[in-house]
């Protein structure tokens, strides 16, 4: 996780890397794992990675960086929801408002058709043991490889 020349000398490195072996451990490995085994037995699975750090959550986190279950604040739109019991509101920006449609269309989509492509949305490709392609979901969403 560190490349052997480097010294991690500041707390942030060391709280950084321990996060990537945690996620590693206990997310990627394991959903990798549960991906690979459907995809060997025929099943179909379209593998994604949220990799965007909301502008609303910015403000009260101290790492800008996206984290375990931050699409659902997407994927249900609150952002389009009455403000909270504090009187505050979940706000998205311009980009944001357009990426939250996106979410629940390819939501939808998936419910609906065991797919989560359309002709209006960005490709999501279907996984496969040899491209290994995935979505990163964030407002301009893309195709990547393992």
């Amino acid at each position: 996780y560190l490349d052997t020349n480097t010294t991690a000398t500041d707390e942030k490195t060391y709280r950084d890397k321990a996060l990537e072996i945690t996620t590693d451990f206990t997310m990627e490995f394991p959903v990798l794992n549960l991906t690979n085994t459907i995809v060997e037995r025929g099943g179909k699975a379209f593998l994604y990675i949220f990799s965007h750090s909301s502008s609303y959550l910015r403000n009260i986190r101290s790492r800008d960086a996206a984290a375990h279950c931050d699409e659902l604040y997407f994927l249900f739109g609150m952002g389009f929801m009455n403000p909270n019991e504090y009187n505050e509101r979940f706000t998205y920006s311009k980009d944001e408002e357009i990426f939250v449609i996106q979410m629940m269309r390819y939501w939808t989509n998936f419910a609906k058709n065991g797919d989560p492509n359309s002709a209006d949305l960005p490709l999501w490709p279907q996984y496969n043991l040899e491209s290994e392609e995935y979505a990163v979901l964030q407002p301009q969403p893309y195709v990547r490889q393992l």
